[in-house]
């Protein structure tokens, strides 16, 4: 026992020295692209520039009398400087001038267009300029027309008939149009490619019921059976309530409905069938060859909507593409002549790089794709990582799939951006190099994402990201339905983050999240404010920070979160986790959460097997017994093939050798019976107090430490400092009761000076 704590104390001093060096400052390791001396990229220095301009002929050579007319042709002009004497030292800048560049197809970056190590490859804005790269095609408003009585006689709404406006897409210039696909998680439906109009920069809604901000139906499934359809296979079928009338108006519609069918986390979007509606009993079937039904099913009382149904087009804002002749109707918040009105052409990126390494984006604007606003990732011809990838300064808007992914990237820095209006996640970047714990060196700072998750809520993270040796922090996220920051790492530091406002629509989730792996191990997540994570749907609930599945040796020091429906901090039977020095305001009964999955429910994932089914699968490739785990990860060396079961301290699914200690609670909702640690004497109540913090369920008190928490009936002394409202003031109660609670540095927590554009 003293042996795993020292250990465990060890890596805590060595994240702490880290913390030192890098932490809470909002820098990256790697240097700046600027010189001190005069505000130039090194490029700039040395000559080595190339411009674009919105306004130049076609057949310009890249200079500032004769620049290129499209970044297409600047790429292609780096191609033949590369193909001839070389990248000069220093690399080459693209300047580009203000204005729009609309695109018909994505920008394709390959191997080619890479720079190299100390000669970056950069398209950076000009002189701030708004550069804006856009894929979507502009509706003008003369070409808008009244709705023809035919499909006005389809809505419900007298209001909206009166308004209704179409427009035929095809002489807009819009083309290569469709729906859905089947994609994502749990047989979940991505809304991947599906058709985006906005107005004034505010994404419009496809006609729905309920409308979009009300509350979400409730289902009841009335039966379950199968039936064959007249393409040759069978479907499993559930029905469900509608209100008296639409079933009629329904009828003969393509009906998509989307909900959280089954579990909290699942987003599912199926359709109606071919038969879908039951007019004399007013019951929707749900289920068609798009996707015949979730995976995990139907349960009673769980939310959902239905769209893409003409009849119920009735709120300003909302439209109907009809596939059938390409025509679009729409009830506009405006008058259509004086809005500028988008429809997203590019279907799945604007800028996708492959095998692309040393390209930096600098101070762009990416609209209107269907997808993504750029991802890059590898080709598969070959398994090494691609490098120096840097996006700074940057907005992504008006998109409809996750606005940034980078597959497979090292020494990759993402700063300084804005994401917003977005249809599913704002960032992803990904390495996943477990097993030699290889450090990526990745960096996700200062950035603002918010207003995410608009069409797929959830498992669409504003933050994911994957892999070894991350650094998340400075960033603000909020307005989203779902999981603020998903980081799915290991030896990663998830720092001075502001988080609010999220989770609104699904509980089983967390502001900051990570969980499902023994390999995760090593973080640390520090000085993050975190606040108004409110979703409680039948019991239902969204916390501030969950630990989930087993996750191991993190350390969680110094948060401040309040007013959360579900716990403050969750941890979920995860081995040599330290919680210390969090401060928790405006709590429901669970401010700290200790559970036992290990050796409940997810007990016969523990148990050794040569297939590696379960948690071993994590951990199967790594040498888990060697010498360099034990000192730096001892939680692994307690991963054997031998004990399980046992239900003791080393069992590999008992939540041992914990440490909850010096937080402190403000508020709570509901007191639990008070309960000493000489009282417990077995394992598994259901809720208890130890020390002050509200505890349920788990080992913590029986395999750790649990001490010197406290609860506070009157305000110990909080105040506003810097962007937190909330802050333990100097003066405060709490460093006279706990003389070892350690300052919070709430002056840095959230986006740091945010370069200029």
């Amino acid at each position: 026992m003293k042996r795993i704590i020292s250990a465990m104390m060890s890596v805590l001093f060595v994240f702490c020295a880290f913390s030192i060096l890098s932490g809470c400052t909002g820098e990256s390791e790697g240097g700046d692209d600027t010189t001190a001396s005069s505000g130039k990229t090194p490029a700039e220095e040395k000559g080595n520039v190339m411009y674009v301009s919105a306004d130049a002929e076609e057949g310009g050579d890249g200079s500032a009398e004769k620049p290129f007319s499209t970044i297409i042709e600047a790429r292609d002009g780096i191609r033949g400087i590369k193909q001839g004497e070389g990248l000069p030292d220093g690399g080459i800048t693209v300047l580009i001038s203000g204005g729009t560049y609309r695109i018909t197809e994505p920008i394709e970056l390959l191997a080619e267009d890479s720079g190299e190590k100390g000669k970056q490859i950069t398209y950076k804005a000009l002189d701030g300029a708004e550069v804006v790269i856009d894929g979507g095609v502009q509706l003008k408003g003369e070409l808008f027309e009244p709705a023809n009585e035919e499909f006005k006689s389809r809505l419900l709404s007298d209001e909206a008939k009166s308004k209704l406006l179409q427009i035929d897409l095809s002489a807009a210039g819009c083309y290569d149009l469709d729906y859905v696909e089947s994609y994502g998680w749990g047989g979940a439906i991505i809304y991947k490619n599906i058709q985006e109009l906005y107005a004034d920069g505010k994404r419009q809604r496809i006609a729905q019921w309920p409308n979009f901000g009300e509350p979400y139906a409730s289902s009841v499934v009335v039966k379950r059976d199968t039936y064959d359809h007249p393409d040759g296979y069978t479907l499993r079928a559930n029905y469900l309530e509608i209100p008296e009338g639409r079933a009629a108006a329904w009828e003969g519609d393509n009906i998509l409905i989307c909900g959280l069918f089954a579990n909290d986390w699942e987003t599912a979007l199926t359709g109606s069938t071919w038969n879908g509606v039951d007019v004399e009993n007013n019951l929707l079937m749900t289920c068609s060859s798009l996707n015949p039904t979730p995976d995990y099913g139907f349960n009673e009382g769980r939310p959902y909507y239905v769209f893409n149904i003409p009849a119920d087009l009735d709120v300003p804002g909302e439209y109907f593409w009809d596939s059938s002749n390409n025509m679009l109707y729409y009830y506009p918040t405006g008058d259509v002549n004086e809005m500028e009105i988008t429809f997203s052409q590019i279907k799945e990126y604007l800028i996708h790089g492959t095998d692309l390494s040393y390209v930096s984006f600098d101070g762009l604007t990416f609209k209107h794709s269907r997808g993504s606003g750029i991802t890059c990732g590898l080709s598969g011809e070959n398994n090494v990582p691609t490098k120096g990838i840097e996006v700074t300064n940057c907005t992504f808007t008006e998109l409809g799939g996750c606005a940034l992914v980078l597959h497979d990237v090292v020494d990759t820095k993402v700063d300084s951006n804005e994401f917003y209006e977005l249809g599913c996640a704002g960032i992803e970047v990904t390495n996943q190099n477990f097993a030699d714990r290889h450090p990526s060196n990745n960096y996700i700072q200062n950035n603002l994402v918010h207003d995410w998750a608009q069409y797929y809520p959830t498992e669409n993270p504003g933050i994911t990201a994957r892999g070894m040796g991350f650094y998340i922090g400075h960033n603000e996220l909020y307005n989203a339905p779902h999981t603020g920051i998903l980081f799915m790492c290991g030896d990663s530091i998830v720092e001075c983050n502001i988080i609010h406002d999220t989770s609104w629509m699904s509980g089983d989730a967390g502001a900051i999240y990570n969980g499902g792996s023994w390999a995760r191990t090593g973080n640390v997540i520090r000085y993050n404010y975190i606040y108004n994570v409110r979703f409680e749907y039948n019991g239902l609930k969204a916390n501030g920070l969950y630990l989930d599945d087993q996750l191991p040796g993190q350390v969680v020091y110094g948060n401040t979160i309040k007013n959360t429906g579900g716990t403050g901090i969750s941890v979920s039977g995860g081995k040599n986790c330290i919680v210390t020095g969090n401060v928790l305001i405006d709590m429901p009964s669970v401010p700290i959460n200790i559970n036992d999955n290990g050796i409940t429910f997810q007990a016969e994932s523990t148990k050794y097997s040569p297939e590696y089914p379960g948690y071993w699968g994590s951990v199967h490739n790594m040498d888990y017994t060697g010498e360099f785990i034990r000192d730096m990860y001892p939680e692994l060396t307690l991963i054997n093939e031998v004990v399980y079961y046992s239900g003791d301290i080393d069992d590999p699914g008992s939540q041992s050798y914990e440490k909850f200690e010096n937080n402190i609670v403000y508020g709570i909702e509901e007191r639990s019976e008070i309960i000493s640690p000489d009282e417990i004497g077995v394992k598994g109540y259901e809720k208890m107090t130890i020390d002050g913090v509200v505890l349920a369920g788990g080992q913590g008190h029986l395999f750790g430490s649990i001490r010197n928490n406290m609860i506070y009936e009157i305000d110990p002394g909080f105040e506003k400092i810097g962007k937190v409202d909330d802050a333990l003031s100097p003066d405060s109660q709490v460093y006279r009761d706990f003389y070892n609670f350690e300052p919070i540095p709430y002056e840095t927590i959230g986006i740091q000076e945010r370069s200029a554009k």
